[in-house]
């Protein structure tokens, strides 16, 4: 599931975030990000990204040189290790992608990627791949 925060007059996004933002006083407060609505511009538009895909799938939603980044990685990082297992396991068909554990371990895996020097957004990519959108 995605959240985006919207003008409200012109549709224009003004962030993205899977978790739900909450305005407190005029501050729209999503994980880490903070924006500011001192007019009521804003509104949130909830996304239905897919509640569930198969494994390969799930891996091909990944691109090339973050699925190889984050094998490299499992050697010598526990939670990578234990979620690519999980992944790995021939009981398992496919991930669900409502379940928060899941959505927090793909943004742990972009970030840890991301810290070990393969350039991306990670906050544009578990967007994506929460969306089920496959890397251009």
């Amino acid at each position: 599931m995605m959240f985006r925060l919207t003008d409200i007059a012109t549709d224009e996004v003004v962030a993205e975030s899977v978790s739900e933002p909450i305005l407190i006083g005029n501050v729209w407060h999503a994980g880490g990000i903070r924006v500011t609505d001192t007019s009521g511009a804003y509104h949130v538009v909830k996304e239905e990204g897919p509640r569930s895909i198969d494994v390969p799938g799930f891996f091909l939603l990944f691109k090339s040189d973050e699925r190889l980044k984050a094998r490299e990685l499992r050697a010598t990082d526990p939670i990578i290790d234990d979620f690519w297992t999980i992944l790995e396991d021939p009981r398992t068909v496919v991930v669900n992608m409502s379940i928060q554990q899941v959505q927090d371990a793909i943004g742990y895996i972009l970030t840890k990627v991301e810290e070990n020097g393969v350039v991306l957004d990670v906050q544009a990519r578990l967007a994506e791949i929460l969306s089920g959108t496959a890397p251009s």
